[in-house]
């Protein structure tokens, strides 16, 4: 083989890992929208590198902007079950707190209205593939309590 040949070989294998690769990335950062909706997610936070024992579970509307914000899991995965079931549980929940959220590109937003304030937490540079989506970093605004920016990667699993 010779070198000319050789030089060209690893020039298209390195633009079809450059074109696989950024289609992937493409793909994984544009995806959270479509797959998220009608599903139940388990997310916990970790400070430090330590679990602080703060494990969410997320219901997101198949039909609506309308999600489910508990620490019950067997609330969050009945919400799953149909319309009816997730209309009813949204239901019980709002009448502490109503929960909204957005996904679009590479963020998804999460908004809590309580008492007519709003509270909102914003997840950037979202990839999702597979069962689960995964975050850099998030920025908050809670009302009554300031705002901030959070650099740590949040992890979505898949529970239903």
């Amino acid at each position: 083989m010779t070198k000319r040949k050789l030089i060209s070989i690893l020039v298209v294998l390195l633009l079809a890992c450059i074109i696989g690769g950024g289609s992937f990335y493409y793909y994984a950062s544009h995806h959270v929208e479509k797959m998220i909706s009608g599903h139940a997610y388990q997310y916990s936070s970790k400070l430090n590198g330590k679990d602080n024992n703060r494990t969410m579970y997320v219901t997101f509307s198949e039909n609506s902007d309308k999600a489910i914000v508990t620490q019950d899991k067997s609330e969050a995965l009945k919400a799953t079950r149909s319309s009816g079931q997730f209309e009813q549980v949204y239901k019980e929940q709002s009448k502490n707190a109503s929960w909204k959220y957005k996904a679009s590109d590479n963020k998804l937003t999460l908004g809590k209205v309580e008492g007519n304030q709003l509270s909102q937490w914003q997840y950037n540079n979202v990839l999702a593939f597979g069962k689960h989506f995964s975050s850099s970093n998030f920025t908050y605004q809670i009302a009554k309590a300031g705002q901030g920016q959070v650099k740590q990667k949040m992890i979505f699993k898949q529970i239903d």
